[in-house]
């Protein structure tokens, strides 16, 4: 006896729609992780803007005069007697909110300085290095999940230039 009404999917009606969806799938997960680096790498371009703004309105409220350190390799904001290490009371900025980039993460230096990426760079650039990013411990402490953006780095100049890169430094775009 032939059935007229046939309920359900064939099998290989089944298995051209899992292979649809994992075509889909394939191609998605790649676009998807580039963002989502990105978009960890955009909380350090706010970071180095908040640093460069800081920067540029002590210059002018100061003939010109940066705030130290700028130089190679020293943590922008450092330990003093009394202050935490999170704070650079010389600019009143205060980064220790981040979800990924501790204040350890940020450094200041003048140009020309080795090893930094932006092009024509103007008095210093202002770089966010992920693999120097510090966990703290804590419910609501800062950089909770500094692991994750070990590759990421970002470096904006004076003139508000900034290139990126998601790949530990061995490739560069800009923002």
């Amino acid at each position: 006896m032939k059935r007229l009404n046939q309920q359900g999917f064939s099998m290989i009606e089944l298995l051209v729609v899992l292979l649809i969806i994992g075509v889909l799938a394939a191609v998605a997960a790649p676009m998807f992780l580039a963002n989502a680096d990105k978009a960890k790498a955009a909380e350090a371009v706010a970071g180095v803007g908040s640093i460069r703004s800081a920067e540029r309105v002590y210059a002018m409220q100061h003939s010109g005069a940066f705030v130290s350190p700028i130089a190679v390799g020293v943590n922008y904001f450092s330990t003093t007697l009394g202050v935490p290490a999170d704070r650079n009371t010389s600019l009143g900025l205060n980064l220790d909110n981040a979800k990924y980039f501790s204040p350890a993460s940020y450094t200041v230096v003048a140009v020309p300085a080795a090893g930094v990426h932006i092009t024509n760079p103007v008095d210093f650039v202002v770089i966010a290095n992920g693999a120097n990013s510090v966990l703290k411990a804590g419910a609501d402490a800062n950089a909770r999940a500094a692991g994750e953006v070990n590759n990421i780095r970002v470096e904006m100049d004076n003139s508000g230039a900034v290139r990126y890169s998601i790949d530990g430094g061995a490739s560069y775009a800009d923002w």
